[in-house]
């Protein structure tokens, strides 16, 4: 059980601190981030696969409730307000 509530954990964690970095992007062209290093697209698709992997861990734990997933709401709609192509 703990493996879980720590991966869980680290899934959240990851998803934001993607998340936090496409915003940087935006801001501080010059700053050295996750996506700017590797890359918008493989960024994207990994910054989906945490939530996703957090969605799963949530559910294993019972965990799911309307409060912790909108969390992952939250992240998800930051990262809907990257420019289009960005996130997906």
């Amino acid at each position: 059980l703990l493996e879980l509530v720590k991966k869980g954990a680290r899934h959240f964690g990851r998803a934001f601190q993607i998340s936090d970095d496409f915003l940087d992007l935006q801001q501080d062209e010059g700053k050295l981030n996750f996506p700017g290093v590797v890359g918008c697209e493989k960024a994207t698709r990994l910054l989906s696969e945490e939530l996703n992997a957090l969605k799963g861990a949530l559910k294993k734990l019972r965990l799911d409730s309307p409060e912790l997933l909108t969390l992952v709401t939250l992240i998800e709609q930051r990262a809907a307000q990257m420019p289009a192509g960005t996130f997906s």
